[in-house]
C-alpha cells in the first residue's frame, strides 16, 4: 500500500561550503484520496508540511531562538496560498510555481478587505514575465554537490 511521508531537514554547511540535509521531521502525510491510515488524517503535502513547520517553530521558541529566521524551500505542491498564509513567524517560504500562475501584490494594509473578504492585492505579472520586467537581476554563486551554480536573482 503505497503512502506519502513528508520529511523536513535542515542543511548544515560543511568547512568546504557544501551542505548535509539532517532529517528533523519525518512523518506519513497521506493523500485524501488514499485508504484511511489509522492516527494519520489524510491531508495534502502542504498540510503535512504546515504543521511540521510549527513544529519545529515550537522547538525554535523554547530553545530561545524565536526570532531566528527559517527559510525553507519546497516544489510546486508547497506554492499555494494555504502554506504561505500559514507560515510560522519569521519563516520564509520559497517555492517553485508554475509559469502561468496568477500573482497578486500584496494588499495595501491601510485600505479595507475587497468585498469577497479575501484582501487579495491587484494582479500581478506571471513568474515567467517578472524576469523580462526586473533590471536588477544579480548573479550568485551557491555550491551544489561540489560544483558551483550560478542563479540569477533579485
Amino acid at each position: 500500500m503505497p503512502q506519502r511521508w513528508e520529511g523536513t531537514s535542515r542543511l548544515t554547511p560543511t568547512a568546504e561550503g557544501d551542505s548535509r540535509a539532517i532529517p528533523l521531521v519525518f512523518a506519513p502525510a497521506p493523500s485524501p484520496t488514499s485508504r484511511p491510515w489509522a492516527d494519520h488524517p489524510p491531508q495534502t503535502e502542504w498540510q503535512a508540511a504546515r504543521w511540521r513547520l510549527w513544529i519545529i517553530q515550537e522547538a525554535m521558541d523554547a530553545l530561545g531562538e524565536r526570532d531566528r529566521p527559517l527559510v525553507v524551500t519546497g516544489d510546486g505542491a508547497y506554492s499555494g496560498a494555504g502554506i504561505w498564509n500559514a507560515l510560522p513567524p519569521a519563516t520564509t517560504g520559497i517555492a517553485r510555481c508554475a509559469k502561468n500562475r496568477a500573482l497578486c501584490h500584496l494588499p495595501d494594509p491601510n485600505e479595507p478587505p475587497d468585498v469577497d473578504g479575501s484582501g487579495s492585492g491587484d494582479r500581478g505579472l506571471a513568474p515567467q514575465a517578472q524576469g523580462q520586467e526586473h533590471s536588477g537581476w544579480q548573479t550568485c554563486v551557491i555550491r551544489v554537490q561540489g560544483k558551483d551554480r550560478h542563479l540569477r536573482i533579485e
